[in-house]
């Protein structure tokens, strides 16, 4: 199969990356990054390993870039607007688009935009970022949930998951798209934001005063919102992640990376968006109120 990567960062460099070191057929698509990578690669420094891409499949357009039978898209949501023009010149009937992305809702307005495609959701749960032009630091985890939107049967998502196996990757297969994105709100919403406004890695936020004001009620105030909305997740869930974020290697978020670099948060996706659907099901969310409030004056 041939693989497009659209937004070759932190997430779309690292499992596209991962799949082209399998020596899997992977087109990516660059921005500022483009003249490192055409001329010097794609490198992975990796907490499993270092690899580099040598010859890379660069590409500063995707008008240029061949018609693809898996994109991969691993653009923030801000920049989902360009999606529809993106996407475009590389989508072919039975393409199979998949958001690597944060938020809930995302893949129905990509399938009302591409009728002729499917489209699945990926929930990476990895520490990563990119620390050069065209260099990707993988610091932990990697595990990725993908689930498909709808209930008709894909070869290619079958194909793609078994490529992605045989890359090294950690996959997990989820039935239900929208219990998956309600649980990756949960680590979403409790660490990025927050992370934000105190300036503290995950570990200092569970071992602050920060955990019980506002790490575990903006989970416990998710994972309502979710259950009002049809997910299947217990309260339980935030403690499970609490425990399982103590165990992993002290990070700093994407939003914090983010901020720090002076870039837009996806204030939107991680905040906006899901209390907006909490609220219309009467869901009270104060805590994840004000953490978006003091987000948005940033």
């Amino acid at each position: 199969m041939r693989y497009a990567v659209v937004g070759t960062g932190a997430i779309g460099g690292y499992y596209g990356g991962m799949l082209a070191n399998a020596d899997a057929d992977v087109h990516f698509l660059f921005h500022s990054d483009f003249d490192a990578a055409y001329a010097n690669g794609l490198r992975v420094n990796s907490c499993n390993g270092n690899f580099e891409i040598e010859r890379v499949n660069a590409y500063n357009s995707t008008t240029s870039m061949p018609k693809a039978d898996v994109i991969l898209v691993g653009l923030k949501t801000l920049q989902n607007r360009l999606l529809p023009e993106l996407l475009d010149p590389i989508v072919k009937e039975g393409t199979l688009i998949v958001l690597i992305q944060n938020g809930i809702g995302y893949e129905q307005e990509i399938q009302e935009e591409f009728p002729e495609a499917r489209v699945a959701g990926g929930l990476a749960f990895i520490c990563s970022e990119k620390t050069a032009p065209a260099e990707i630091t993988h610091y932990d985890y990697g595990k990725l949930t993908l689930a498909l939107l709808g209930d008709e049967p894909c070869d290619k998502f079958d194909a793609m998951i078994a490529d992605m196996e045989e890359a090294g990757i950690e996959v997990v297969r989820a039935d239900d798209l929208n219990t998956a994105r309600w649980k990756k709100l949960v680590w979403n919403t409790g660490f990025n934001g927050q992370s934000v406004l105190f300036g503290k890695n995950t570990e200092e936020l569970l071992l602050g005063r920060e955990k019980d004001m506002y790490v575990k009620p903006a989970m416990l105030e998710i994972i309502k919102a979710g259950q009002a909305n049809g997910a299947d997740v217990d309260e339980s869930f935030a403690d499970e992640m609490i425990e399982m974020t103590l165990n992993m290697k002290p990070y700093y978020p994407s939003m914090h990376v983010d901020y720090q670099h002076g870039r837009r948060l996806e204030v939107e996706a991680i905040y906006s968006r899901p209390i907006r659907l909490g609220l219309a099901k009467g869901v009270e969310m104060p805590v994840m109120q004000e953490v978006e409030k003091r987000l948005k004056s940033k």
